[in-house]
C-alpha cells in the first residue's frame, strides 16, 4: 500500500496508508491502544480508532479526515465557538476515560491545535495520544487554555483572561483556586520533558532542545505567573 509522510508533529514519523496512520510502536503502545478503545466504546468515537500492528510491527491507527492547523494559527483555530467545542470535546474525552486500568481519569497529556482534527472550523478529533496518562482533569485543561486562549509572553491580558475563562466555563471546571499555577506548572512540565528526554539520548527531543520549543514554554510561564491575578478564572 502506497504510502504518504504526514506533515507536522515535532517527534514525526507518522504515514498514511489508505484510511489508516501507522508510527513506530512504543513500549506504552498497547497501554494507548487500550484506552482509545476503551473511550470510543464509552462514547468518545472523536479518537483514532486502534488497529493493533501492521506486518511491520507499527502502530496502526484509523485516519481522520479534517484540517490540522499549523502555526500560525488561522482565525477559525481561534473563534471562541472553537475553543469552547475544545473544552467540550475534553471534558467528554475525561468522562469516557474514567475506570480505565483503574484510574480516575485519563488526560491526553498534549491536546493542542496541532493534536486537533477540525472540519469546518470545529474540532471533531483529538490525535497523537502517545503521552496519555492519569490525571486530574484539570491538568489537561490548563494545557488547553494555554494552547488555545492561547496565553502566550506578551499577549493581550484582558483578553486571554476572557478566554481562560470561557474554557473553564465550558469545561464545567469547578474548583478554579490555582488554575493559573496550573497552567505555569504545565508550562515548566513541558519544558523539563524535553530537557529530560534530549539528556537521555532521544533524538526528536534533543532537535527541540535547540530550538524555541524548549524556550518559549517558559517565557509564557513567567508571564502567566505575572499577570496570575488578572488571569484567574
Amino acid at each position: 500500500m502506497e504510502e504518504e509522510r504526514l506533515a507536522g508533529g515535532n517527534l514525526g514519523g507518522a504515514v498514511r496508508a489508505g484510511d489508516t496512520v501507522r508510527k513506530a510502536a512504543k513500549p506504552r503502545t498497547a497501554w494507548v491502544q487500550g484506552l482509545l478503545a476503551w473511550v470510543r466504546e464509552r462514547g468518545f468515537p472523536e479518537a483514532p480508532e486502534p488497529l493493533g500492528l501492521d506486518e511491520r510491527g507499527r502502530e496502526a491507527l484509523g485516519f481522520i479526515e479534517g484540517d490540522v492547523p499549523e502555526y500560525p494559527l488561522p482565525p477559525w483555530a481561534l473563534t471562541d465557538d472553537a475553543l469552547v467545542a475544545v473544552a467540550r470535546l475534553l471534558r467528554r474525552l475525561h468522562d469516557a476515560s474514567a475506570g480505565y486500568d483503574g484510574a480516575g481519569v485519563v488526560c491526553h497529556n498534549d491536546v493542542a491545535p496541532y493534536n486537533t482534527v477540525y472540519v469546518d472550523g470545529r474540532p471533531v478529533a483529538f490525535i497523537d495520544w502517545d503521552f496519555a496518562a492519569p490525571a486530574p482533569g484539570a491538568w489537561d485543561l490548563a494545557h488547553v487554555a494555554w494552547r488555545f486562549a492561547p496565553l502566550t509572553a506578551g499577549g493581550d491580558v484582558a483578553e486571554s483572561a476572557r478566554r481562560v475563562r470561557l474554557v473553564c466555563d465550558a469545561y464545567g471546571l469547578q474548583e478554579r483556586a490555582g488554575f493559573v499555577e496550573t497552567i505555569a506548572a504545565r508550562a515548566q512540565w513541558l519544558h523539563d520533558t524535553i530537557r529530560d528526554r534530549a539528556a537521555a539520548g532521544d533524538p526528536g527531543f534533543a532537535a527541540m532542545w535547540s530550538t524555541e520549543h524548549s524556550k518559549q514554554p517558559l517565557r509564557d510561564r513567567a508571564w502567566v505567573l505575572a499577570h496570575a491575578a488578572q488571569l484567574a478564572p
